[in-house]
């Protein structure tokens, strides 16, 4: 073979679907003329095997990347020029099927969805984009610690909060942000409430995190059918601000709304509506479930509310610099951010499939508590597993504070009031009937209690798991025992007067 002359690869489109026509030259020589798909591996090789045969001064490692190029440039060339080539009108695709993030030991990715049309019929595929490839090109991701650092310090430099609160809060939402990119491997979503006071920066914070999270979706008054349709159709995360309609639960509209926030917590959750189809109806399911973050003064009805790790803002100091930050003076670290963001799932899917499984980060946690905590806590284990020390201890010290101080704000007083009176009759050895307890209540708190009906405390205690049974007609709390009204005040951090030893079956 003569060393003087450089062998070169020429390539040039040659039909649809991404064939090629490779000429391969020594010199002016021509050794090989092939038409191929070079996304096709087998293609490939058989190229190169032939071009080689008897030629054992060729580099062959060098031609398989030259031809890896071509073949990633091709790919991108005919996902830009499809439209054009075949001059198809676009569709849509947004109102057809959402884009697809999917996590696998062996490889994750985004498909999406495109649809055309040829000759008045639909046509469609699923394509594979790695647009944020800069990771891929350098041939390693972003380290996981590394990421959530700059996360950490982006958020904090535009979010004033109190010292006590600041590096719990702060880590918290960065450890959010990275979850809404994999929150598919998980069975339940946490979702973030903001409370706080007028101008405490609740809505700022949602600015933020929408510079982020996947797919934002920011909202405060769409209506419930157009959220789950959008979010059927998009996916993505929820920011939805000025919250506190949901407390008007008299609203038809703010029920579906309501129900389906309530639903999207759980992986699989899901709308249902009655659609009609020609002289009939039927149920049409909306996949709802995903990362969802909401905003107010006001707070949310204890169903939602359960299901969120609540954040109370506080107004700046004064003098702070913070609220005067502009968001989007640097726009092109934010793209930086959300580009390194999607390479955590993506480099290791098998690893993120393993996270939900992990007990150990949250041992002294249960029931909805562990639930909400478990994958930002195991999130945090892992990010210091890659050099962040003392992540975890923060993030679990921080978790138990916000648990702690949430235990009041969801027992409502009136709560606690009917079950100190339920514990009384009890511990007296009296069943009563949820009558007897609605004339107490009205007698110590008559403000409160004025228009209760017995129906009412019975619907206010079975939600703490105390029901009625019937004894000779009427319905009594003759199986509630001081056990049950213990684990009661326990669980849910009460006074009831309740000591370890009352509390004998």
């Amino acid at each position: 073979m003569d060393n003087d002359k450089a062998l070169t690869i020429d390539c040039t489109p040659a039909g649809s679907n991404g064939t090629v026509t490779l000429t391969a030259k020594l010199g002016d020589d021509v050794l090989a003329v092939e038409a191929m798909n070079l996304a096709k591996p087998e293609a490939r090789e058989g190229f190169l095997d032939r071009l080689c045969e008897g030629r054992p001064g060729i580099d062959r490692d060098a031609l398989e990347k030259e031809l890896l190029r071509m073949a990633a440039e091709t790919v991108e060339r005919n996902g830009e020029q499809l439209a054009e080539e075949n001059s198809l009108e676009e569709i849509d695709v947004s109102r057809i099927v959402r884009p697809e993030r999917f996590i696998t030991p062996d490889v994750s990715g985004i498909a999406v969805p495109t649809m055309t049309v040829i000759d008045d019929t639909p046509v469609g595929q699923w394509l594979l984009y790695l647009r944020w490839a800069e990771w891929l090109r350098a041939g390693t991701a972003p380290n996981p610690a590394e990421l959530f650092q700059r996360l950490y310090q982006r958020i904090a430099y535009f979010i004033d909060l109190p010292k006590e609160h600041a590096q719990g809060t702060t880590a918290t939402l960065a450890l959010w942000t990275i979850l809404t990119y994999s929150y598919l491997a998980w069975d339940a979503m946490p979702y973030l409430f903001f409370a706080g006071p007028l101008a405490s920066g609740k809505s700022r914070v949602l600015e933020i995190v929408s510079r982020l999270v996947l797919r934002p979706l920011l909202s405060s008054n769409m209506t419930g059918a157009a959220l789950f349709r959008t979010l059927h159709s998009q996916g993505g995360t929820l920011l939805f601000d000025e919250a506190e309609r949901l407390k008007e639960t008299n609203s038809p509209e703010v029920r579906e709304l309501l129900s389906m926030l309530l639903a999207g917590y759980k992986r699989g959750g899901q709308a249902t509506r009655l659609e009609r189809f020609g002289d009939s109806f039927r149920a049409v399911y909306f996949d709802v479930y995903g990362p969802k973050a909401m905003a107010c003064i006001a707070g949310l009805p204890l169903a939602l509310a359960s299901r969120c790790i609540s954040m109370m803002m506080f107004r700046a100091s004064p003098g702070s610099e913070k609220p005067r930050r502009r968001i989007d003076d640097d726009l092109a670290g934010w793209q930086s951010l959300r580009d390194d963001l999607h390479a955590p799932a993506m480099e290791n899917g098998e690893a993120m499939l393993k996270l939900p499984k992990r007990e150990d980060v949250c041992p002294s946690m249960s029931g909805r508590d562990y639930e909400l905590w478990q994958p930002l806590l195991t999130l945090a284990w892992w990010v210091e597993s890659h050099e962040a020390k003392g992540l975890l201890k923060l993030m679990r010290q921080h978790a138990m504070k916000v648990i702690d101080s949430g235990k009041d704000e969801q027992t409502p007083d009136h709560d606690e009031a009917l079950l100190r009176i339920l514990a009384d009759f009890v511990r007296s050895g009296r069943a009563p009937q949820p009558k007897k307890i609605a004339e107490k209540a009205k007698e110590l708190e008559p403000e409160i209690f004025r228009r209760w009906s017995p129906k009412a405390v019975s619907s206010h205690l079975k939600r703490y798991g105390l029901q009625t049974n019937k004894t000779g007609g009427r319905k009594v709390y003759g199986r509630v025992t001081l056990a049950d009204l213990l684990r009661v005040q326990q669980n849910y951090s009460l006074d009831l007067d309740l000591s370890d030893e009352s509390g004998g079956t």
